[in-house]
């Protein structure tokens, strides 16, 4: 089983190629995703800072489990999202869109279910007052 700060570690990298690519490359995919440049860049930049903040959590030894527990819900929250952007408003994205954020938010949930994984085999899972509840 991979570390949980190894795939923090990958998440961070992920998070920050793509969200920079997002930004970055906002005016040419603003006609190929459906969305307005504007809205990319918010995006990848939010995306980018989301990456920032992965790695330094990766960084700590040991992880920070009440951290990395936010990063989970994190990336099962974009996952959930992108769901209801995909079903729920079919209209919003071109066809383009909905593949390229289907298959960027299977990436995450690999991540978040690696997370989870991590955050299991270390005995607990980190919980609201970050006391844990032992599995």
């Amino acid at each position: 089983m991979i570390p949980l700060h190894t795939v923090l570690r990958i998440n961070s990298v992920f998070s920050i190629i793509s969200g920079a690519a997002l930004a970055l490359g906002a005016e040419v995919l603003d006609e190929v995703i459906g969305v307005a440049a504007l809205w990319l860049v918010g995006i990848g930049i939010g995306v980018v800072v989301f990456g920032v903040i992965v790695g330094r959590v990766a960084a700590q030894r040991p992880v920070a489990r009440k951290a990395a527990g936010a990063i989970l819900a994190a990336d099962l929250a974009w996952v959930f999202g992108a769901a209801v952007l995909i079903f729920g408003l079919p209209d919003l994205l071109s066809t383009a869109g909905k593949w390229t954020l289907g298959v960027i938010s299977l990436f995450v949930l690999d991540f978040a279910t690696l997370q989870a994984f991590g955050l299991a085999r270390t005995g607990t899972m980190p919980d609201a007052d970050n006391t844990g509840a032992t599995l």
